[in-house]
C-alpha cells in the first residue's frame, strides 16, 4: 500500500497500534472511483461468473441466482446462490463451470475449517415443494471423503464456523446456536439467539440477542465483554480483533477485552454488510455509484485503494461479491 497517494482520500482515519480511542474520521470523499488500482484481493471473491482467489481462477455457472458463497470442495466448487425463499436458498457442486449434481435447498453458505481440511454445510427440506427430506448440517473433508450428516428436523438452519472439529450453527431466525461434533447429540450454547461468527484460533464467538450482535462469548455461552455501540461481525484472520459496525462508521475492536483498536468511515456509496478482513491490517467493501462498482482496500494506517477494475452495475446483479470468512 506505499504506493497509494494520499491526496486521494476517502475519509477513513484509523490509530493502528495505539491503545487511545481514535478521533472521528472526516467525511468520505465522493471520488472514490479516482483512486489508484492496487493489487488485487488477496482473500477470495466473485468477479461476475468467476471465482477468483490469490493464483487460481475458477469458473461459475451462468442463470441469474447469483452467489451468496463459495468453498473449494470435492475437485470443485460448493456454490450457494442468492435464491433466498423461507430462509432457504440453493446449493450445488460445480465443476468446469457447470452444476453437477443439481441444485438442493440449503441454509446459508457452506463454510471451511481455518485449515482447509474440513467443509462443513446445510440441506433443508424445500418449501412449498413435494420434498419430504429431513434437514441436516453435513461435515466432509475437503476433498469429498468421509461426509458425516447430523439431522436437524424440518427447520431452517445455518452454519456459522468450526470450533476445532465441531460445527457451529444457527437454528431458525432466533432458535438458538448449536455445537456438533458428531460423537453426540448437539450443545446448545446458552445465553444468545444466534451466532455471527466464529473465531476458532482464540475460541471465541460473535452472539446476539434480539436483533443486536453486541456479545463476545466463549463455546460454552460465558460472556467475555459486551459492545456499547454498533453490531459486531467478523472477527480478523487470527482471531485478535472484531468489527462493529454502526452505519458507515466502521470500529476496530480488540477481542481479549474490546477496547478500541482504530475507527475508520466508510466511504460514500460503501455496502457496511459487505465488509471482510483480507489480514490483519486491511479490510475489504463493495462499493457502488453512478451505476459502477469496485472492491475498495481500506487499510488500518488511513489508506485507501481500489483492489479491483471499475465495472457496470447491472439492475439485480451484483458487480462483485465478497466472500465472508
Amino acid at each position: 500500500m506505499a504506493r497509494l497517494l494520499t491526496l486521494l482520500v476517502l475519509g477513513v482515519l484509523a490509530l493502528a497500534g495505539c491503545d487511545d480511542s481514535p478521533a472521528a474520521a472526516p467525511a468520505p470523499a465522493d471520488s472514490w472511483a479516482d483512486l489508484p488500482e492496487g493489487p488485487a484481493p488477496a482473500v477470495p471473491y466473485v468477479d461476475g461468473r468467476r471465482y477468483v482467489t490469490p493464483g487460481h481462477t475458477w469458473r461459475l455457472p451462468g442463470g441469474g441466482r447469483g452467489v451468496s458463497g463459495v468453498v473449494p470442495y470435492a475437485d470443485g466448487l460448493l456454490v450457494a446462490d442468492a435464491t433466498y425463499f423461507e430462509g432457504t436458498n440453493g446449493l450445488a457442486l460445480v465443476r468446469r463451470g457447470r452444476r453437477v449434481d443439481g441444485s438442493r435447498c440449503a441454509g446459508g453458505t457452506p463454510v471451511a475449517s481455518p485449515d482447509g481440511r474440513y467443509v462443513a454445510w446445510v440441506t433443508l427440506r424445500c418449501p412449498e415443494s413435494e420434498d419430504r427430506s429431513v434437514g441436516a448440517v453435513h461435515r466432509a473433508a475437503a476433498d469429498g471423503s468421509g461426509e458425516v450428516v447430523r439431522p436437524i428436523g424440518p427447520g431452517v438452519a445455518q452454519v456459522v464456523g468450526f470450533l476445532g472439529r465441531e460445527v457451529v450453527h444457527n437454528r431458525g431466525f432466533q432458535d438458538g446456536a448449536w455445537r456438533t461434533g458428531y460423537d453426540g447429540a448437539p450443545v446448545r450454547i446458552p445465553g444468545v439467539d444466534r451466532v455471527l461468527d466464529v473465531s476458532a484460533r482464540g475460541g471465541l464467538l460473535v452472539g446476539r440477542r434480539g436483533d443486536r450482535a453486541r456479545l463476545v462469548i466463549d463455546a460454552r455461552g460465558s460472556v467475555r465483554w459486551r459492545a456499547t455501540t454498533g453490531d459486531l461481525s467478523w472477527f480478523s484472520p487470527d482471531g485478535s480483533s472484531v468489527l462493529a459496525v454502526e452505519g458507515r462508521r466502521l470500529q476496530v475492536l480488540r477481542s481479549a477485552d474490546g477496547s478500541a483498536r482504530a475507527g475508520l468511515d466508510l466511504p460514500v456509496g460503501a455496502d457496511p454488510s459487505s465488509v471482510v478482513w483480507e489480514g490483519e491490517r486491511s479490510l475489504l467493501v463493495l462499493v457502488e455509484r453512478s451505476g459502477r462498482g469496485a472492491v475498495v482496500r481500506l487499510g488500518l494506517d488511513g489508506a485507501a485503494e481500489r483492489a479491483t477494475a471499475l465495472r457496470p452495475v447491472r439492475p439485480g446483479r451484483a458487480s462483485y461479491v465478497l466472500l465472508g470468512q
